[in-house]
């Protein structure tokens, strides 16, 4: 016989951080879709060093976007599932965002192109994976994902 669960025990991993990294990754999702939308329909002015850096935008780019985008949601929706698929998800997505932003900082003129604002919400965005990543591994560690 298995012992009946206490009235209003949380379930393990079920707690308020699994969700708020959930809903932050799928908010972001939407965001750089709607960004890609406008930026690429040109509904919104641009610079003259915003828009000669779009113009060395290549598939690599695009693709590494993708990706990153892709592999957040899913992160997110294996988070959400207790599944420790999200680790490696998170992961990947850092490894593939801290290589694609140095390659375009070393060779497209980003740091230029984006200013003070755009390094913070690269570094933001970098601290939010990097507490995904580490809140993963965490539940992961303790066996709460499976």
């Amino acid at each position: 016989m298995t012992k009946p669960e206490k009235a209003g025990k949380k379930p393990a991993g079920g707690g308020f951080w699994r969700w708020a990294i959930a809903v932050i990754y799928f908010a972001g999702g939407a965001w750089l879709i709607l960004a890609y939308a406008i930026l690429l329909g040109g509904k919104v002015a641009l610079s003259r060093l915003q828009l000669d850096y779009v113009a060395t935008l290549d598939m690599f780019d695009y693709v590494s976007s993708a990706l990153i985008l892709c592999a957040n949601l899913a992160g997110a929706v294996a988070l959400v599932r207790l599944r420790k698929s999200a680790l490696y998800f998170f992961c990947f997505s850092l490894v593939v965002s801290v290589f694609s932003t140095a390659l375009n900082a070393a060779t497209q003129g980003l740091l230029a192109a984006i200013g003070r604002s755009g390094i913070a919400g690269i570094i933001g965005g970098w601290a939010l994976n990097l507490v995904a990543c580490y809140y993963s591994y965490r539940l992961k560690r303790s066996r709460v994902l499976s």
